[in-house]
């Protein structure tokens, strides 16, 4: 069955559809992610003897003193930008009025948390001669970068969302029968 969104007395359309659908993929995409970078990316990292020779080995190559506080900070972001998509996710779902304000504070967020990431990656490693090493923090950035610039504006402009995750007075109580 297709449910067609409706529209408010006042115009513009209502409900759970069009672009918010692409908004909410996004973060269904995050949150349904995030196991996969722990298990895939970081698991298998921490299981190399290298890994933990520059993580304690002062005389390692890769061996930088502020790496093991590096590490514990990334996998903290990483785990809550899943965790805040959560969040964003559930307030979609329950079309709390919170939720545009939630999005604008979520993009941001996201793309100042992982501008600081890369700016520590750039300051640990500054003549890492892999740029590929960098180019996935980059890359994400890039991405929350995009959302920003362009799921702001639509969170702020848009009617659908205005009158989807309005405050809705509750319906009164029938009149009672005379």
């Amino acid at each position: 069955m297709i449910h067609y969104p409706s529209t408010t007395p006042e115009g513009g359309p209502t409900g759970r559809g069009g672009w918010l659908l692409v908004v909410a993929a996004g973060l269904a995409y995050t949150v349904l992610s995030v196991p996969f970078v722990l298990v895939e990316d970081w698991a298998p990292w921490f299981l190399y003897p290298e890994t933990w020779d520059a993580l304690a080995n002062p005389t390692a190559s890769g061996y930088h003193p502020s790496f093991p506080a590096f590490v514990v900070f990334y996998l903290l972001v990483t785990v809550l930008i899943g965790f805040a998509a959560a969040v964003g996710l559930v307030l979609f779902a329950r079309r709390s009025p919170e939720f545009p304000k939630y999005m604008i504070a979520y993009y941001l967020g996201s793309f100042v948390i992982l501008l600081l990431v890369l700016t520590v990656e750039l300051e640990m490693w500054p003549y890492d001669h892999d740029p590929s090493s960098h180019s996935e923090t980059g890359a994400q950035m890039v991405i929350a970068f995009l959302w920003m610039m362009v799921g702001g504006p639509y969170i702020v402009r848009s009617r659908r969302v205005k009158n989807t995750f309005s405050k809705q007075a509750p319906p009164s109580p029938p009149s009672p029968a005379i």
